[in-house]
């Protein structure tokens, strides 16, 4: 390549970005600037305190795939101990 080609792929990049630099107002960008700067300087709290439902969204989901897994991994191993046996019987084919 010579060194006054471009690939494809840098023009696709500058292009998006001047696109949406086009459809943005200067104040838009300052905002959208400021707001990002403010979402880095937060502190893991305040970060927290801002975003409540994606916090316990995000929760209630781990949770879940942790429950399945002891659903299919855990409870079957039951079965095999001697006190479960005795207690709730034993599996029956």
């Amino acid at each position: 390549m010579s060194p006054n080609t471009v690939d494809a792929e840098t023009v696709k990049v500058q292009t998006s970005t001047t696109h949406v630099e086009e459809k943005m107002t200067g104040d838009a960008i300052e905002h959208a600037k400021n707001a990002s700067d403010a979402e880095h300087s937060a502190t893991f709290l305040q970060a927290i305190k801002a975003n409540k439902k994606a916090v316990f969204w995000s929760a209630i989901i781990s949770m879940s795939i942790v429950m399945e897994g002891y659903d299919t991994i855990l409870m079957p191993n039951f079965f095999g101990y001697p006190a479960f046996q005795r207690k709730y019987g034993g599996v029956s084919c």
